[in-house]
């Protein structure tokens, strides 16, 4: 009876645990989706408060938030975040050079040598697990848009993934913090992970186990919500989520044409793994199409749409008033 009192005790600690962790995550996601409504509001003070709250949280931060945070921090001249942001991203294996390229004024002369001496440590560093996923994302693009041969590239794929596994098992999942991340070519941004494009050949072929790898990643905040429904789309059947909203057809852009019952459920299974409700990414994306991007780095895939009779644009898709 004791014993059996005793699991039920530990039973109900991890779910508390458990319950806790969800709400946290939940939490995160909410203030990051807040920080970047309030940008595209202009609402630059809202933006850096909401920002500060997500990053006191325990709770991995994404390199992309932290470029997004350290930007708006640049509007209010919040220079301590702009510091702490700045110093995360080159820890992470940013080059110096991308901060001299967005021009980002704030940081004094001892922050500035605190951060020149972490970008050389980690130039001399050397990351055996992220050059392994480099040498298999040039495999993957050589027979895609060299040889192009669709046997050969099921071929390589096939083998890529065995060794992906394998990498998983040995390493643990590929994210930003454990592979690190690079400047993109021009400096001002970050360069895509090599394991986003494999992740995504590997969905779209649907090997057995890519669907467990997204969720255990998803699961421990190692991939962002919006990536794991991009890359799950793919996999077969699955909740649908709607990652892509938008649609361009010809020179216009749309949006599905879906009932309120189908956006609810939509919404409902968005906010399960931490994305924002369709109508917030749909306006994200739609003030990135009329203003450009103003160098956030927000997720905002439109997909693009052979042209299609009249009938068939107005019973499945609404166009957007840009």
């Amino acid at each position: 009876m004791k014993q059996f009192a005793l699991a039920l005790a530990a039973l109900i600690a991890i779910s508390t645990i458990a319950i806790k962790n969800k709400i946290s995550n939940e939490s995160y996601d909410v203030l990051i989706n807040q920080a970047e409504l309030a940008i595209i509001n202009k609402e630059y003070l809202t933006s850096v408060k909401n920002y500060n709250q997500a990053f006191s949280m325990s709770h991995p931060i994404l390199s992309d938030d932290l470029y997004n945070a350290m930007k708006v921090s640049q509007e209010t001249k919040s220079y301590e975040l702009t510091f702490f942001t700045a110093k995360k991203l080159i820890e992470r294996g940013m080059c110096i050079d991308f901060l001299h390229e967005l021009d980002i004024k704030g940081i004094g002369a001892a922050q500035w040598k605190e951060l020149n001496e972490l970008a050389k440590a980690r130039e001399s560093e050397e990351n055996k697990y992220r050059i392994t996923l480099e040498q298999m994302l040039n495999k993957d693009q050589n027979v895609r848009f060299g040889i192009r041969d669709r046997d050969l590239i099921n071929e390589v794929d096939s083998l890529n993934f065995i060794q992906f596994k394998d990498l998983i098992n040995k390493f643990g999942f590929p994210s930003e913090e454990k592979i690190g991340i690079e400047c993109s070519d021009s400096k001002k941004g970050i360069a895509p992970l090599p394991s986003k494009i494999l992740m995504l050949h590997f969905a779209q072929q649907r090997f057995d186990g890519i669907k467990t790898i997204l969720s255990d990643a998803l699961a421990n905040d190692n991939i962002s919500p919006y990536h794991f429904m991009d890359y799950i789309r793919f996999t077969g059947k699955s909740p649908k989520y709607y990652p892509v909203p938008i649609i361009k057809i010809g020179e216009d852009y749309y949006k599905y044409r879906l009932t309120e019952e189908t956006i609810n459920e939509v919404n409902i299974n968005r906010k399960k793994i931490g994305a924002s409700s369709l109508e917030d990414h749909i306006k994200k994306i739609k003030h990135i199409l009329i203003n450009g991007s103003d160098g956030y780095r927000f997720f905002r895939p439109v997909d693009q749409f052979p042209l299609q009779p009249e009938d068939v644009i107005k019973s499945g898709f609404v166009k957007l008033e840009l």
